[in-house]
């Protein structure tokens, strides 16, 4: 749903805008209208500066209880060493 959202702002789409025309007449700001491309350009380039962080903050999986039970079979004891 808000990809498609995403798109309708991005591509400027004729039914989106048209959308948007009808609110802005409904709170009564007409004024809005003119400006309505660049408030689309703003928000596409703030959603996807939200969307690159959060894939670069995004962290790495979690080890399932089986690896980490093998991990610790693979660990030896240093006592086996040097004993």
């Amino acid at each position: 749903m808000l990809s498609l959202f995403f798109s309708r702002l991005k591509e400027h789409d004729p039914l989106q805008r048209s959308i948007d025309e009808l609110a802005l007449e409904m709170l009564e700001l007409d004024d809005w209208k003119s400006r309505l491309n660049e408030i689309y350009d703003a928000v596409t380039k703030e959603l996807e500066a939200m969307h690159k962080i959060l894939e670069t903050s995004r962290k790495p999986p979690r080890k399932s209880v089986i690896e980490l039970e093998r991990e610790e079979e693979r660990k030896t004891d240093l006592t086996k060493w040097f004993g």
